[in-house]
């Protein structure tokens, strides 16, 4: 059976914002597995693109959500260093829901929680139904 995606836009709240042309990928973490049992993995060059003009970056990614374990997104920046070298780094992190809002803000890594104790990161419709 296919794997149901989620056209999204995506923003990095940077205080320099993102170019347009930069080159961001999302892996997906953790064990995908659909509700009828389908294994989600990543392409073999993983989702790949560039943002636009306004730093805007849009991608179709499977809703993590619609999982019945936990995952999340890594999302990779292509850097190209001063001295020429050239390679990915982790920026940061990100849910995609399988409704709501189609535009998501990435946490970047300075923005994501110590890892010191169990934690759960939850869509905003989850933290609702918490405190509802």
């Amino acid at each position: 059976m296919a794997i149901t995606t989620r056209s999204v836009t995506l923003t990095v709240n940077r205080p320099s914002g993102v170019l347009a042309g930069t080159k961001f990928r999302f892996i997906l973490r953790g064990t995908g597995l659909t509700g009828d049992g389908n294994l989600v993995t990543n392409a073999p060059d993983y989702e790949e693109t560039a943002s636009n003009a306004a730093g805007l970056i849009s991608a179709d990614l499977w809703p993590n959500d619609a999982g019945s374990s936990p995952t999340y997104y890594e999302v990779q920046e292509f850097q190209a260093k001063a001295n020429g070298s050239q390679r990915w780094e982790t920026v940061g992190a990100m849910l995609v829901p399988s409704s709501g809002a189609s535009t998501i803000d990435v946490m970047l890594l300075d923005q994501l929680p110590d890892n010191a104790e169990p934690h759960t990161v939850l869509t905003t419709a989850q933290y609702d139904a918490l405190t509802a």
